[in-house]
């Protein structure tokens, strides 16, 4: 006697193959497909990520999945990379290019304001929880972790490059090492996310805001750190 096995309708049974890291595809079909990851992603998280979703979200079928990602781990990986790239990228890429054409100390101050709206903004929270969603989604995976590594020393390069430049012209404190001012500005801007998802203290954000700003200020202009009012009695 023959049986016919018939597979559930728009689900997918991937064979036995390798992840496929592609955050920046280049065919239309293989972008609808990554889109439609990252945007479940954001909404409800990777656990959540079904590929008979994304066929349906990106108007593709299953093939059209593995040729570009490989299997579901890697089309995970991917979103999760685009969404890290993106959202690690814009604001300290613009505040290099900004600072890069500084004149003089009050411009160099204006940049720096510019940064603090940046990552601190009230606009920015999803951005910010993004930011630490997918350095958890990485924590063990060696090769997305790699990825995210190796981004972070391109924009601390770009960064460096530009603090030593406003250095040389006298725009910020001689004595100011540029390279672990740099390493340190990245690291702070990951504080504020993590601020907001654990902190009970009201009005969190602005306290963080004038009291970085306080620091950076203070790092580079040799400002007077004073007492955020938000955090007075």
């Amino acid at each position: 006697m023959t049986t016919n096995f018939a597979l559930p309708k728009n689900e997918w049974y991937p064979c036995a193959v390798a992840p496929i890291l592609n955050p920046s595809p280049e065919s239309k079909s293989a972008k609808r497909i990554l889109d439609a990851a990252v945007q479940i992603c954001v909404e409800s998280g990777e656990a959540s990520l079904r590929i008979a979703d994304v066929m349906e979200r990106a108007g593709v079928q299953a093939p059209m999945i593995y040729r570009h990602f490989g299997d579901r781990e890697g089309l995970v990986q991917s979103a999760q990379l685009a969404r890290g790239l993106s959202v690690m990228n814009e604001v300290l890429v613009e505040f290099a290019e900004a600072i890069a054409l500084a004149t003089d100390t009050d411009s160099v101050r204006g940049c720096v304001v510019m940064l603090m709206e940046g990552i601190g903004g009230a606009d920015q929270i999803g951005i910010r929880r993004g930011r630490i969603e997918v350095l958890g989604a990485a924590i063990t995976r060696p090769d997305l972790l790699e990825q995210l590594r190796a981004n972070r020393t391109r924009i601390f390069e770009l960064l460096l490059v530009a603090v030593t430049r406003v250095q040389a012209n006298g725009f910020v404190r001689s004595d100011l090492d540029a390279a672990v001012f740099v390493e340190w500005a990245m690291g702070a801007s990951m504080g504020l996310g993590s601020l907001e998802q654990v902190s009970n203290l009201p009005q969190i954000r602005e306290a963080w805001m004038t009291m970085q700003l306080q620091c950076v200020n203070a790092l580079l202009f040799g400002d007077q750190i004073g007492v955020s009012p938000q955090l007075q009695g």
